[in-house]
């Protein structure tokens, strides 16, 4: 949306010898003064094509992160301490966040010993 470049969708799957490519219509995502509708346009030109290429290949959808962990992650600090672009603001709000040791986490990968003993994923 910021930058005004054209969203072509592009999905792939494998088949017996090689891979098909499906090249999907391009569109651009809106940029007007309403953020929240601008997004909704455009994610609602996304979702089908997303929903096109699964559907093309469910079998080899793949997600390379956990879309819906059983954990939130940790808060990650957006400046590294001692950044000059810290403020007292941001200080307040880092404090102002609870602490979460990470004794309490739960794993998102539950881990299994193989017959060896040893642990794998």
């Amino acid at each position: 949306r910021d930058t005004g470049a054209t969203v072509v969708p592009i999905a792939s799957r494998r088949t017996d010898r090689h891979y098909e490519l499906d090249i999907l219509a391009p569109f651009t995502v809106p940029k007007t003064n309403d953020l929240e509708r601008d997004m909704a346009e455009g994610f609602a030109k996304l979702v089908p094509a997303l929903e096109t290429g699964i559907r093309r290949g469910t079998s080899q959808w793949v997600m390379f992160q956990q879309v819906w962990p059983e954990t939130p992650p940790l808060a990650v600090r957006v400046f590294p301490v001692g950044s000059p672009i810290e403020s007292e603001l941001l200080e307040k709000v880092a404090q102002a966040l609870p602490e979460r040791p990470l004794v309490d986490r739960k794993p998102l990968v539950k881990r299994r010993k193989d017959d060896a003993g040893v642990d794998s994923r």
